[in-house]
């Protein structure tokens, strides 16, 4: 489950069992929402970086040790003006994952990728689980 720290804009994994916002099913197409429809940035971290061997989506989001907690930052929340559903990807190099807790950290640290995907993954209420 995903939840997010409004006043940091962060997104992170919870293993909590309780949140109130949750994001909705993530479907991804390559692309950078050239159609028109407006999008909004997401920062994520790999467990291997897209340039190394087996790197990329397939490992996995980078976590914090011992937990499933992910560094990956959305620019917008649905309060937000401009807010869409759909997130342009980018890829941060995981050496800085430690540096990024919020979109002005992330926005700072060595950025490998942008525009590697659309993906489609709401943020809506979850309320309890």
């Amino acid at each position: 489950m995903f939840e997010t720290d409004t006043t940091r804009r962060r997104l992170r994994q919870s293993v909590s069992g309780t949140t109130d916002i949750t994001l909705a099913g993530c479907l991804g197409r390559d692309g950078n929402g050239s159609d028109g429809v407006p999008t909004s940035p997401i920062y994520v971290s790999f467990d291997v970086n897209p340039d190394e061997d087996g790197g990329g989506p397939q490992p996995g989001f980078m976590t914090e040790e011992m937990s499933e907690q992910t560094h990956n930052v959305a620019a917008s929340l649905p309060e937000d003006e401009g807010y869409s559903p759909l997130w342009t990807v980018s890829v941060y190099d995981n050496e800085e994952f430690g540096d990024v807790s919020d979109l002005e950290s992330a926005t700072d640290v060595t950025v490998l990728e942008t525009d590697t995907a659309t993906v489609n993954c709401p943020v809506v209420s979850g309320g309890m689980r």
